[in-house]
């Protein structure tokens, strides 16, 4: 389930309508459905869930270099819930914020790499 912003932010607002509880309930009531994952669910927001009685296996979080977020409150919370923190952007979105290794005269050598 992805959060009601599809994957953007969301704001307070958004998240003061707790239609993702019902329907993350919705989902994990029905048979044929054997685990639910969040994407993009902040800490605050996944706790809820968990406190409301569903069980998540998963959220899957923007994570780099630049981005760190996870490593703190979500981090403890899923490894106190038992939750798999998945994590995407690892390299790439790091990347993009250093030009130097986005540089199209980027060359890769044996040893090293090299700008020029």
């Amino acid at each position: 389930m992805q959060t009601p912003a599809s994957g953007r932010q969301c704001s307070p607002e958004q998240y003061a309508d707790k239609q993702y509880l019902k329907a993350v309930h919705f989902i994990q009531d029905d048979p044929r459905v054997q685990s639910v994952g969040l994407v993009n669910f902040d800490t605050q927001r996944m706790e809820e869930i968990l406190d409301s009685g569903v069980k998540i296996v998963s959220n899957q979080v923007q994570f780099s270099l630049v981005d760190l977020r996870p490593t703190f409150l979500m981090g403890d919370s899923c490894k106190k819930h038992n939750v798999k923190l998945l994590t995407y952007g690892s390299l790439v979105s790091t990347l993009e914020h250093i030009p130097s290794l986005t540089s199209p005269t980027l060359r890769l050598t044996s040893r090293s790499a090299e700008v020029s």
